[in-house]
Formats: structure tokens, sequence, C-alpha cells
């Protein structure tokens, strides 16, 4: 079974660019040392990663994220701009309704 949480955690770039994961999120994942990782960059602030071995044998994965391209751009979400100020709305409203969800007060 399968179990989606989303979770708050920090963690820091070093100075040669690795970024160490929690290990319970390491866990979770499957992820090992030495796994190769395919790296989708969302700008501006988003990364995915994916264990490359699923990502070579799913071609699946590339379509969805073609198809999504392609909703976006059909949307009128045709440039880089639009999709920034689309994702930082939807962060918007997933941090007001995570703050309402708890009775705090969303600041203005």
């Amino acid at each position: 079974m399968m179990v989606t949480v989303l979770m708050h955690e920090k963690t820091t770039v070093g100075s040669d660019g690795s970024i160490s994961l929690p290990a319970h999120i390491l866990e979770a994942s499957g992820f090992q040392a030495g796994d190769a990782l395919a790296v989708w960059w969302i700008p501006p602030d988003q990364i995915i990663l994916r264990k490359l071995e699923v990502v070579q044998s799913s071609e699946a994965f590339d379509r969805a994220m073609n198809e999504f391209g392609e909703a976006l751009r059909a949307a009128g979400y045709d440039t880089d701009e639009k999709v920034i100020e689309l994702v930082r709305e939807i962060k918007r409203e997933q941090a007001q309704e995570w703050f309402e969800s708890r009775g705090l007060s969303w600041p203005e």
C-alpha cells in the first residue's frame, strides 16, 4: 500500500551542490546510496527526483509530462512567467487552506 504524506522538511544544499534527504524520506522512497536519479526542475523553485531505472522503464511518465505541458499551453499558460504565476497562486491557495484547516488566520 502506498501512502502519500506531504510534510515540510528542511535540508540544505552543500557547498558541492549535494542535497541530503532526511532518512525517513529515503526509506519511504526506496532511494539508496548510489542510485542514479533523474532530475526535473520546475521553475521557479521545485525539483522532482525519480529513480533513473523507473524513468527508463516508463515512457508513460514522459508522455504524461508532455501532455501536461500541452494542457497548460492550451489553457493559456504559454510562457514561463504565466506558469510560474500559476504555481505561486496554487501554493498560496494550498497554504491558506492549511492555515484555515488548523484554525489559524491567513496572514494578509
